[in-house]
């Protein structure tokens, strides 16, 4: 039998949500030790706490009862902060619910070029998704980051470009806020990826351009749009 260098499917790593404190305890440790640049704080909130929309969970990777990579999860909160601080708690409160972000993930040494971490990025879509996440975004730090989202289908942006989201509906005024990144990780890049349709308002999300050599002006390029009918290039 020929043997490669991927997890067989005897041995599938177990990549399920934390089940108590501890294990996220442990997840968190690991997270904080193999990422140079968390985008977190592990707390007793990331617990699973079961169906309804996402809240922030720890996502771990288990081979032969031993952790061997791990996630963090979580409702995307800088546009949603953003929206609350100008009044607008409807779109707030949409964002919140509507677009989850992977804020890290992280593989044992021993346990890389397995195929953990894209199974791993995978279950964060799926179980983002299966609590009504509609788009998933995350700030890849380097280079293997950035390749890991784009082989599991996710567009990386233009090191250093903005993440800007559009909302529409039909109580207020459109709204665009941007989340631009501030430069002190200059391989920091976003990905972002449609998980499903919304349960009514339009988000478009788009890529601000940062100034480069030749390109004196900043734009937007917009990417996709995500609504109830599902998702469409804008």
């Amino acid at each position: 039998m020929r043997s490669d260098h991927r997890t067989t499917s005897l041995n599938e790593p177990d990549i399920r949500p934390a089940r108590n404190h501890a294990e996220a305890e442990e997840i968190g440790s690991l997270l904080l030790e193999e990422i140079a640049h968390p985008g977190f704080i592990p707390g007793p909130e990331f617990v699973w706490q079961g169906q309804g929309f996402l809240r922030p969970t720890l996502i771990g990777a288990w081979s032969q009862n031993r952790l061997v990579g791990g996630a963090s999860l979580s409702p995307y909160m800088e546009h949603t902060k953003a929206f609350l601080g100008i009044g607008r708690a409807d779109a707030a409160k949409a964002v919140a619910r509507l677009i989850a972000e992977t804020d890290g993930i992280a593989v044992r040494p021993d346990h890389r070029c397995e195929g953990v971490g894209r199974k791993i990025k995978l279950f964060c879509d799926s179980f983002a998704a299966q609590h009504h996440a509609a788009i998933m975004v995350s700030v890849t730090t380097n280079e293997a980051a950035a390749g890991l989202n784009h082989e599991a289908g996710h567009i990386v942006f233009e090191r250093c470009d903005g993440l800007v989201i559009k909302y529409v509906d039909t109580v207020g005024e459109p709204l665009i806020w941007l989340h631009d990144l501030d430069g002190t990780i200059p391989e920091a890049a976003w990905s972002v990826s449609v998980l499903g349709k919304t349960y009514g308002p339009t988000i478009i999300v788009g890529e601000q351009r940062a100034i480069r050599r030749g390109n004196a002006d900043k734009d937007i390029q917009w990417v996709f749009a995500v609504d109830a009918a599902g998702h469409t290039v804008a």
